[in-house]
């Protein structure tokens, strides 16, 4: 069961830019996540990072319906990230990866994948995620804002990252970025 505290017709009301407070719609099914992650996402479990992205304050474009879920590597949901730095992004599209335990990095986040312009910027170089008790293993959650005619699950305007350290506790939203800007 997730652990998103919306009712179990998936409603909930978001707080968005200006103060609008509208319902939406809150999609946790796998087979809805973008292509590219697809393999690495699963429903969000209890203890996991999903809850800092439940409200959909975060969604940047204020649409009525966005997906969150929890990444894993090979199963495993305690996975270091990397992540851009705001330096780094200002010459470089934002890239994001994690992995789980020794395994292969797997792309969370390339800006590569939706830009709209001509020519891409080469990808952001990433530096280690760490928590400010030392730790740098994570549950992470992500979530794709999905704007109203959106016609297949890589259609999305916003991204957004949460992490929870597995050492402390503590959560936070690490990461966002508008989608093809």
């Amino acid at each position: 069961m997730p652990s998103i505290a919306v009712p179990s017709a998936g409603r909930a009301s978001g707080v968005y830019p200006g103060g609008v407070t509208l319902p939406v719609t809150v999609e946790t099914n796998p087979a809805v996540a973008p292509g590219y992650l697809r393999h690495h996402v699963r429903r969000p479990a209890p203890g996991g990072a999903d809850d800092l992205l439940a409200d959909g304050a975060w969604c940047g474009h204020g649409e009525q319906r966005f997906r969150i879920f929890e990444l894993h590597g090979e199963g495993d949901a305690e996975l270091r990230l990397s992540l851009p730095t705001e330096d780094e992004m200002e010459d470089h599209e934002p890239l994001a990866l994690a992995s789980a335990g020794e395994g292969e990095p797997f792309t969370v986040y390339d800006a590569r994948l939706w830009l709209r312009r001509a020519a891409a910027r080469p990808a952001t170089p990433t530096a280690v995620l760490t928590c400010g008790c030392g730790g740098t293993r994570f549950r992470v959650a992500v979530g794709f804002e999905v704007p109203a005619d959106a016609e297949s699950s890589d259609d999305v305007t916003w991204f957004a990252l949460a992490a929870r350290c597995i050492a402390c506790g503590e959560g936070d939203i690490v990461f966002e970025d508008e989608i093809g800007s």
